[in-house]
């Protein structure tokens, strides 16, 4: 199993992405723009229900 967060909750050091911190932001850019599209799809599909 892979353990992503240390003993003390951190994340471990030896697993971070080697990326530059403009390819970080365009991912996490990415990443917000999906939770949006999700929440408005989702919401579209709760009405659309009744």
């Amino acid at each position: 199993m892979l353990q992503i967060l240390d003993d003390e909750g951190r994340a471990r050091k030896d697993l971070e992405p080697a990326l530059a911190p403009d390819e970080l932001q365009k991912i996490y850019a990415l990443m917000v723009a999906t939770r949006v599209e999700d929440g408005t799809a989702l919401e579209a599909a709760l009405k659309a229900e009744g």
